[in-house]
């Protein structure tokens, strides 16, 4: 788990949803990111997803959407581990 920094997800899955799937995963290693990829979703799954600020990709995306989404949420981790203390 600890090589892992973030997974892509699909919101919509046979067995799972993709945020229940992220939750799970999370429970193992809190600080796991996740890019959401759908064709279609809820609008109360959109809501859920975009209060936690959790990227998502509309179907069909460019490879440099993917890519974008990807380095944009890492360099986000990136700067939340090396932020200094609050006050």
């Amino acid at each position: 788990p600890d090589a892992i920094d973030l997974v892509v997800l699909d919101i919509l899955m046979p067995k799972l949803k993709g945020t229940e799937a992220y939750e799970r995963m999370r429970a193992i290693k809190p600080s796991l990111k996740a890019v959401f990829a759908s064709g279609w979703f809820s609008e109360a799954e959109e809501r859920a997803l975009a209060a936690r600020s959790l990227p998502v990709l509309i179907k069909p995306f460019a490879p440099e959407e993917l890519l974008r989404a990807v380095a944009d949420a890492l360099r986000e981790s990136d700067a939340t581990q090396h932020a200094p203390p609050a006050a």
